[in-house]
């Protein structure tokens, strides 16, 4: 069996309880904490 490894990107945004995203507009973290889209990249091997 021969093995893939791919390399994937993934992005996200925080929703609150009420259902409320968070813009996509990125900010400085001061004063009321940062926005924007928080991203990773991880490698898997199947």
């Amino acid at each position: 069996m021969r093995s893939v490894r791919r390399t994937c990107p993934v992005e996200c945004r925080a929703t609150d309880k009420a259902g409320y995203t968070q813009t996509d507009q990125r900010v400085p973290p001061i004063p009321d904490g940062t926005t924007g889209w928080h991203s990773t990249t991880f490698t898997a091997e199947a």
